[in-house]
């Protein structure tokens, strides 16, 4: 949808952003084998592209005046789509933060490509942040580990 209703936009804003105006655009994508020639067009075409494993449930464009939101639900067996847009501070500065937070932690586009083209996919790799879940998980591998070793 991007593509095909908002490039030309997209083009003209990272223009101006290559005279030293503006902000560019900046995208944040769950970059797949599917997605890598979209990736790459807009990559090409100056915006700034980042990747994450997990989409937020909602979709949102965001500048520093207006917000764009767009919501989808399964209702009788049908796609229904809501779409908000507003220039209400508490909204537009509530997803500048949560867009701001999701870049910081996403991978560049390019690195992620790189990755899947070579056939190195670190998506697969688990990382995780709970000492408990940490400790579970190690005895568990330590209790596999004796259970497979020969007596």
């Amino acid at each position: 949808m991007s593509h095909n209703y908002f490039f030309e936009s997209y083009k003209r804003i990272v223009d101006i952003y290559r005279k030293g105006k503006g902000d560019g655009v900046r995208w944040i994508i769950n970059t797949d084998k599917n997605s890598i020639k979209l990736v790459k067009i807009f990559l090409e075409s100056g915006i700034q592209v980042r990747h994450i494993r997990e989409m937020p449930p909602i979709n949102f464009g965001v500048s520093d005046k207006e917000v764009a939101l767009t919501m989808e639900k399964m209702e009788g067996g049908k796609m229904s789509r809501s779409f908000l847009i507003s220039n209400d501070p508490l909204y537009v500065n509530y997803f500048n933060s949560s867009f701001e937070e999701i870049w910081k932690n996403g991978i560049d586009a390019k690195v992620r490509i790189k990755a899947i083209e070579e056939g190195v996919d670190s998506e697969e790799i688990e990382i995780i942040q709970d000492p408990v879940q940490i400790q579970k998980r190690a005895f568990s591998l330590i209790q596999t580990a004796k259970e497979s070793l020969p007596l």
